[in-house]
């Protein structure tokens, strides 16, 4: 950073060009340094990084790990090093095409402010806590099945520009979470559904639905989507359209189970695409499935791995391999 830029906690990496951002937060979400980022937007991320410090806390606690002190995050256009130290934590946002080194060094010799003592004339001001954005509102056609749609019940939110998605992923296995996360941006609504960790279905304005998938390849006539069963399963979802075809007869399990799982990559490759949007995490939404002939449940890392392989060698081209 250059000199003059911020405050005490940016004077730390005073004269390292690397480091692109300072928010230095406790872990109820609120700002105390944001260099050089906008108010709204510091407000946004100390919300949606003090959940998952706080989440991850936690896991360390359970898995007996000791205290949480030093977190590195590789984003695909970002990196992120956040330091945790008595209830604050300070994160210095890094150019990914450089070194760390020197940033976990000023990090470690970090020291969090001092709370500021009340004045002894007049009573403390309440501390505002920053409202994280509403859970976004997702049309009936990109909603996942299997539950109703999502409310105001969210455990976490934020933008898709501060917390991108593949660190939205992991976090969500690693923590073997639970619910629905919903995304939604100028291109359009998506969601995903998960259970313990595993993604288990998607919904996206942006794919192909299922019963188009399967006309179009030929495993089912257009007509069989015409009957009421399957107007009425397809108004809940793939899975449940996946179900209904299967237990009619007129499609094999393995067939939807690969689509439906295509479905679900093709949906994560499409929000690895959206540079900004609101996202939403609720757990309430649809922990459990009904009891269908076609579950699928994904890794996100492996969906992560094919869908960047993917990106890759559709912006390398053809025949653009390096030879061994």
């Amino acid at each position: 950073m250059s000199k003059g830029d911020g405050g005490a906690a940016a004077a730390l990496f005073q004269g390292m060009s690397e480091v692109t951002g300072v928010l230095t937060a406790d872990l109820g979400g609120n700002v105390l340094e944001a260099t050089p980022r906008p108010p709204e937007l510091g407000a946004q991320q100390a919300a949606s990084s003090a959940v998952a410090l706080r989440e991850l806390t936690s896991i360390g606690k359970a898995l007996t790990l000791g205290p949480l002190e030093l977190l590195l995050t590789h984003g695909p256009h970002a990196v992120s090093i956040t330091a945790l130290k008595r209830g604050a934590f300070l994160l210095a946002t890094v150019d990914p095409s450089r070194g760390t080194a020197q940033v976990e060094q000023a990090l470690k010799a970090w020291t969090p402010p001092a709370p500021t003592p009340a004045p002894a004339a007049s009573p403390s001001p309440p501390v505002l806590h920053p409202t994280p954005p509403p859970i976004p509102a997702v049309p009936a056609a990109a909603r996942p099945a299997a539950g109703p749609p999502p409310a105001q019940t969210a455990a976490f939110s934020g933008r898709l520009s501060v917390f991108a998605l593949p660190d939205l992923l992991e976090f969500l296995r690693s923590g073997r979470r639970s619910g629905v996360l919903v995304c939604r941006s100028e291109a359009g609504s998506a969601a995903l559904r998960f259970r313990d960790g595993l993604i288990t279905g998607s919904r996206s304005t942006a794919a192909l639905e299922l019963g188009s998938v399967l006309v179009k390849a030929r495993k089912i006539a257009p007509k069989d989507l015409e009957t009421p069963p399957a107007r009425q399963a397809a108004a809940l979802g793939p899975e449940a359209l996946g179900d209904m075809l299967v237990r009619a007869g007129l499609v094999d399990a393995l067939t939807v189970q690969k689509e439906l799982a295509r479905h679900i990559e093709r949906t994560v490759r499409t929000l690895i695409g959206w540079r900004d949007g609101q996202f939403a995490f609720d757990n309430h939404g649809t922990a459990a499935a009904a009891t269908t002939s076609v579950p699928v449940a994904l890794d996100c890392q492996a969906v992560l791995l094919n869908a960047f392989k993917e990106l890759d060698e559709s912006t390398r081209g053809p025949g653009s391999s390096t030879a061994l």
